[in-house]
């Protein structure tokens, strides 16, 4: 699959840390069972302050295609700082048909993310009334909520999760988790077909980096072995 012609959705941004499988396959199962892709407020959330740039009534989605737009010139530290490298990368993601999607782009705004006033001026652009906003130049939004029919699968960042990550912060929410085996690997995919199909949603599975359609433990042996000797 060439991804450059889809939007993409994190699931269960990891933020840097260990791959935790129960927890992104419990945030599916929540999407799924709400019925489609829903903004903060109609998932019944209505705290201003719980979200960024998409605010309570807007959904967030990475234009792949602008995934390598690089709007903040040579600046070693923001380089990266882009909606795919801060949320898709190490996470499970729907894959979505640009078709009778009805996207935003917001309009870019200076980095928000050193400190609390940032952070603070984040939740406001977020929930303005007069107009779009995002520090993520791949960033797109839509009002409201997304059809299930309008995704084509998952990408799953296999990459990251046979990579071993220390965490930065000891408490019980980064606790270590070792990397994926090939044989976890293979079983994790089955749990994500099942469950997908049990909701009559498309259960194509793609590894983010190789975008090689995982079938079977070869598929996926192959694209392990091609994350190892890089």
């Amino acid at each position: 699959m060439k991804l450059n012609s889809y939007y993409l959705h994190a699931i269960d941004c990891q933020n840097g840390n260990p791959f935790d499988g129960i927890h992104s396959i419990e945030v599916l199962k929540e999407i799924l069972n709400s019925g489609e892709l829903k903004s903060k407020r109609l998932r019944g959330i209505t705290d201003k302050s719980s979200g960024g740039c998409n605010g309570l009534d807007y959904i967030s989605l990475c234009d792949y295609r602008r995934r390598n737009n690089r709007p903040y010139g040579n600046d070693q530290f923001l380089k990266g700082y882009n909606a795919y490298e801060t949320y898709i990368k190490e996470s499970l993601s729907f894959i979505l048909t640009k078709n009778k999607i009805c996207t935003i782009k917001p309009r870019l705004v200076e980095p928000i993310i050193f400190d609390w006033d940032s952070h603070f001026t984040m939740y406001e652009l977020g929930n303005s009334t007069e107009g779009r906003y995002s520090d993520l130049p791949d960033e797109v939004q839509v009002k409201d909520r997304i059809s299930f029919d309008r995704i084509k699968g998952m990408t799953i960042p296999i990459e990251y999760m046979v990579t071993e990550h220390i965490p930065e912060f000891k408490s019980k929410k980064y606790k270590y988790i070792p990397p994926y085996t090939i044989e976890e690997l293979v079983e994790y995919l089955k749990q994500l077909k099942d469950i997908l199909s049990a909701y009559s949603v498309s259960n194509k599975l793609y590894d983010l980096e190789t975008q090689e359609l995982l079938n079977n433990e070869d598929d996926v042996a192959r694209v392990v072995q091609r994350v190892l000797i890089k």
